[in-house]
């Protein structure tokens, strides 16, 4: 993936070990390096629909919303970082937070129209 990187320098951080994902970081020097990538490994979860997840990620590229993906394997991928912090209790209810948040998925909405099978819950007809 980054054949420049000394691997004796690689340095990773590990995100998640969840029912579904195992996500880690790798860098050089830190994990706001430009060229820090990010794999995520896929668990078992019956629930997911992989391939439409992956049909998600590359229409939200398309639309700018999110960067495309750097690499697909069978049971994961690779990508860059997502800049930000993770949302908790208190941030969603801060006004300045959920302002920010509201329009960034207004914004996620006007530029990327869902297909028509996702304009029903499908997690709630899985689990049934």
């Amino acid at each position: 993936m980054r054949p420049n990187w000394n691997l004796d320098m690689l340095r990773s951080k590990c995100y998640s070990h969840s029912m579904t994902n195992t996500v880690s970081h790798f860098f050089i020097n830190s994990r706001e390096d430009e060229d820090s990538i990010v794999v995520r490994v896929n668990g078992e979860a019956a629930f997911l629909d992989r391939k439409k997840e992956l049909e998600a990620f590359d229409r939200l590229a398309k639309s700018g919303i999110a960067d495309k993906l750097l690499a697909i394997f069978k049971n994961g991928l690779v990508m860059k970082p997502i800049k930000g912090s993770t949302l908790h209790r208190d941030t969603v209810k801060d006004k300045n937070v959920s302002t920010l948040v509201a329009k960034a998925m207004a914004q996620m909405h006007k530029n990327t129209k869902l297909l028509p099978s996702e304009t029903e819950p499908a997690l709630i007809k899985t689990i049934n």
